[in-house]
């Protein structure tokens, strides 16, 4: 069964709306054109929240979705907004911005046991 791709020019419609600066979104190519000419994307991820992926293993939410990269069925732009407005994303960019930041200090999520 062959990976459902997208417009290289879809995808980057995406991008320049969600991710301006081109700082945390990475595609791969499966070098196919398709019928737009454009490439194919075949996998989207984030090179942020890959580079912080340890650090970030206890933020509420916590998905490895966007560090390995999604593909196939999960490859939509509502997929990727959700991502870029996620607790964890949002850690990750700040991580970026600021390396003295923590997650261990702030939003620490609280557990009611019972």
């Amino acid at each position: 069964m062959a990976k459902q791709s997208i417009s290289a020019r879809a995808v980057n419609g995406w991008i320049n709306d969600m991710d301006v600066t081109k700082s945390w979104t990475e595609t791969e190519m499966d070098g196919q054109r398709g019928p737009d000419g454009y490439p194919s994307v075949i996998k989207i991820k984030c090179k942020v929240c890959s580079e912080f992926r340890a650090r970030l293993k206890n933020v509420r939410n916590f998905s490895t979705a966007f560090n390995d990269g999604i593909s196939s069925a999960s490859l939509k732009r509502h997929n990727v907004k959700k991502h870029s407005t996620s607790v964890m994303h949002l850690h990750a960019m700040r991580m970026h911005e600021q390396p003295t930041f923590s997650v261990d200090t702030e939003f620490v999520a609280v557990v009611n046991i019972a």
